[in-house]
């Protein structure tokens, strides 16, 4: 056989494997029997695996025969169809003080913009989705304050699962928030106000961080405008409402901001910038951190292809944001590789890894997509990014390209990838080879980097929109997305009223160095209508160290311990009460939904329990007892 037959051969063997490994990939493979013999294709890493072997094979044995000429042929139309990079370049990405006026305008339409989506919550300032997640962010916000004033015990020591340590580690711990939250704090709101101010707040940031780059990278504030209002109020925000750190996202535009700048000026200080950003962001959500890093991977890659400047240039800067990034996640990621927390086990992963098909599902909270999309919803995988944004990047992606527009088409496909966890290729690689991406149990929350990419490529879209248009035509287009999209994004949000102040009981016990509380409800207690949340909330005012606890992990053998607690107060739920150093025990009536009258019945009849003080609370018995040592 002839070199350039072989050749073709090889170039032909190469396609049907790819072309295999896409359809197993997204189609979930298949299982057959034919005549007696097995067919089974399961996983897409074979094929794939194949196809690399088989170029690999071909450029040894035969370099000069070329390319199969369709291909070429597909290549020579992507470069006619690629124009200059539509980035602003150099200094002049640096906003003149004349810009000031377009951002001040940004942000008035941004603040009014969230005024009208989120203004149930503007006028119930004092509630919350529900009793789980938000109670448990507010327990953690307090922590890292009453930290700030001087507790004695260590920042991740935190009161729950007594006698655990590094307690705060068994979830995201949020420190950044937390302490941009302290100042509320410290001027006297009430905690609930407090946690939802940073909220609010988190809208209007991440779409004000967005339209600072989408203005950077079009030079139209009205295309970074509309792309801010994607991704600020994108509706994954909406579907995690509950989930506090994953609304703090406007690291992450000011980070893809600084790689461009670092790799238009190939300037250390913005690749350093880049660093903190990134570094921020993990603080504030490590979730959506790792998940960031392989996007903003996929977008710098790209953005290096005829980059300004040469490859060796950027090596410098790329090195000193690198050791900045680590050095600043030093701290933090010593704290939990010290806290040796479990992975997370494969079919839990897999039951919250997307499918192609959850980009058709919208959350039930939206108003107008609710019931509209596919069903059979699963929980965190409602990921409708809602019909002007999709639009809008289909607009941004006809021909011709760019580079940067190219680099975010990139982002949209990996970050969909990301999110399909171990339903596609690439997450069940990095699951089994990097310890960090072990912990992570939700890889759908990658959705919200699908979020951002579409906000750029919607921003591209206005921008191709505007070329030529007079400035009038372009503020009633402006004008009319802006409607559309309030439309497209508007929530259902449906608040509960937090209880203002905790049970007057805790009070007895202020400043009450050896005391150790077990609180009931407790986890799995019968009748219970809400069990460990309200208690955390409870201890912003008084930080006594509890038995009880809640969090992404839990202490080896605290399910165990749950289980037997719902026998309380029998003797075996006694002894381990004892044996977990427990001095206090509270019953509160109004978490139940009944049998808390023969719960309070036997515990007065237990000679281990002396009741303290008994009260009302929410109209129900609530009565601190203490434990006979």
């Amino acid at each position: 056989m002839t070199a350039p037959r072989a050749a073709r051969l090889l170039d032909c063997s190469i396609l049907l494997c790819l072309a295999a490994a896409a359809v197993i990939d997204f189609s979930g493979g298949f299982d057959a029997g034919v005549e007696g013999m097995r067919l089974r294709a399961r996983s897409p890493d074979r094929p794939f695996m194949l196809a690399l072997g088989l170029l690999g094979l071909r450029l040894v044995l035969d370099r000069r025969t070329p390319a199969p000429q369709w291909l070429r042929a597909t290549w020579l139309w992507v470069q006619r169809h690629t124009v200059d990079d539509e980035a602003v370049q150099g200094d002049a990405a640096i906003p003149s003080a004349a810009a000031w006026k377009h951002h001040a305008l940004a942000a008035i339409g941004i603040a009014a913009f969230g005024v009208v989506i989120l203004r149930t919550q503007l006028t119930q300032m004092d509630a919350v989705t529900d009793f789980g997640d938000p109670l448990f962010s507010i327990w953690r916000i307090g922590w890292v304050f009453h930290q700030l004033a001087g507790d004695s015990r260590a920042l991740f020591d935190a009161n729950i699962f007594y006698p655990a340590r590094l307690a705060l580690t068994f979830s995201d711990s949020m420190l950044l928030p937390s302490l941009l939250t302290a100042p509320l704090l410290l001027g006297g709101l009430h905690p609930v106000t407090a946690y939802n101010i940073m909220v609010v707040a988190s809208f209007g940031l991440s779409a004000f961080a967005c339209y600072w780059l989408g203005r950077s990278l079009t030079g139209s504030s009205a295309a970074g405008f509309i792309g801010g209002l994607v991704f600020g109020f994108y509706p994954f925000r909406f579907e995690h409402y509950h989930h506090f750190e994953l609304l703090m996202t406007w690291w992450i535009p000011l980070a893809i901001w600084a790689v461009h700048r670092f790799i238009a000026t190939a300037r250390v200080r913005y690749a350093i910038a880049a660093a903190v950003f990134t570094a921020a962001q993990l603080y504030s959500s490590m979730y959506l951190a790792v998940y960031f890093l392989w996007v903003a991977a996929a977008i710098a890659i790209v953005l290096m292809i005829r980059a300004p400047h040469a490859f060796r240039s950027y090596v410098r800067g790329g090195l000193a944001g690198a050791a900045i990034l680590i050095v600043l996640a030093l701290p933090l990621t010593r704290v939990y590789a010290s806290a040796h927390l479990s992975e997370r086990p494969f079919d839990e992963v897999l039951n919250y890894s997307a499918d192609l098909s959850d980009y058709l599902r919208a959350d039930p909270r939206s108003s107008v997509w609710s019931g509209r999309t596919l069903g059979d919803l699963k929980p965190e995988r409602a990921l409708f990014p809602g019909l002007t944004a999709i639009v809008l990047a289909v607009v941004a992606l006809v021909p011709p390209w760019s580079r940067t527009r190219a680099a975010y088409a990139a982002a949209l496909l990996f970050a969909v990838e990301l999110s399909r966890g171990h339903h596609g290729t690439i997450y069940p690689a990095l699951y089994k080879s990097l310890t960090f991406m072990q912990g992570l149990r939700v890889p759908a929350r990658a959705s919200l980097l699908v979020g951002f990419a579409l906000a750029v490529l919607a921003a591209f879209a206005v921008k191709r929109i505007a070329a030529g248009r007079p400035l009038r035509q372009m503020v009633w287009v402006t004008s009319l997305l802006t409607v559309l999209l309030a439309a497209d994004l508007q929530p259902r949000l449906q608040l509960e009223r937090v209880w203002p102040a905790p049970p007057g009981i805790y009070a007895l016990l202020d400043h009450r160095p050896d005391v150790v509380l077990a609180e009931f409800p407790l986890g799995l207690s019968p009748g219970a209508r809400i069990t460990d949340l309200p208690h955390m909330y409870f201890s912003v005012w008084h930080w006594l160290p509890m038995v009880n606890g809640y969090s992404g992990h839990a202490p080896y053998g605290y399910g165990d311990f749950q289980v037997a607690m719902k026998s309380f107060p029998d003797a075996e739920s006694i002894g381990l009460l004892h044996g977990r150093g427990v001095t206090h025990v509270t019953i509160n009536c109004a978490l139940y939904v009944d049998g808390c009258d023969a719960l309070m019945t036997r515990a007065a009849a237990t000679p281990d329990l002396t009741l303290i003080s008994s009260m009302s609370w929410q109209g129900q018995p609530v009565a601190l007892y203490e434990l006979r040592r």
